[in-house]
């Protein structure tokens, strides 16, 4: 009998916790748009104490540096951002704060820090667009088609050289 009352208990508990989670999050969210954005960090703050594994952590953490944002609480949203990237760096909300990592030191007016953040934004930018590139040359498909390729042009040059014709390398 104790067993199942601690069961039943564990039971309700849990699902208080996954029942309130989305509601937290509306309420978080509908206070950032009312501009009460203290009670809003408050609130995402909340979010990601009691669910810090589901996926929408990112997410209330890009939030929580949007509101310091509006706030003007620079330094402590710069924190806020960094948090997102290291934290969370497979998630899509990682690039969204990478760019406002960016535009916050603009925002603050200090020109020359955004000026770096930048470079080093469309640096990274850059490095990924290229690594993706390098990825599809080193795919197993790839390799592959040009090794067929390779192949073909060997016996081609070999039926030509047995021809006693000059062999002429053609990747066609």
């Amino acid at each position: 009998m104790l067993i199942l009352r601690i069961a039943l208990i564990l039971l309700l508990t849990y699902s208080y916790v996954l029942a309130a989670s989305p509601d937290q999050l509306s309420f978080a969210d509908s206070l950032a748009a009312e501009g009460d954005h203290y009670r809003a960090i408050t609130e995402y703050k909340r979010f990601i104490h009691y669910q810090p594994a589901d996926p929408r952590a990112a997410y209330a953490q890009l939030q929580i540096a949007r509101s310091l944002i509006a706030g003007e609480r620079w330094l402590k949203a710069d924190r806020a951002l960094e948090k997102i990237w290291s934290d969370y760096p497979g998630s899509s909300h990682a690039e969204q704060a990478r760019q406002l990592f960016a535009e916050v030191a603009y925002q603050r007016g200090d020109y020359a820090e955004a000026k770096d953040r930048f470079e080093l934004l469309a640096n990274r930018q850059l490095r990924r667009k290229r690594q993706r590139s390098s990825i599809a040359w080193d795919s197993p498909n790839y390799k592959a088609t040009s090794r067929k390729r390779h192949d073909n042009i060997s016996i081609s040059c070999k039926n030509r050289l047995k021809a006693n014709s000059t062999c002429l390398l053609n990747a066609t």
